[in-house]
């Protein structure tokens, strides 16, 4: 694929060599705006 972006070789590479689905398994119980904007 080559949408004219100059990334350098290995742009995307990931850092851990672990599945993707390690990361997920855990549940995760955050909060993704500021106290102020909940109602």
């Amino acid at each position: 694929m080559n949408d004219g972006l100059a990334l350098p070789e290995g742009a995307f590479a990931k850092i851990d060599a672990e599945e993707d689905e390690l990361f997920y398994e855990p549940p995760r119980l955050v909060c993704h705006i500021d106290d102020g904007a909940i109602a």
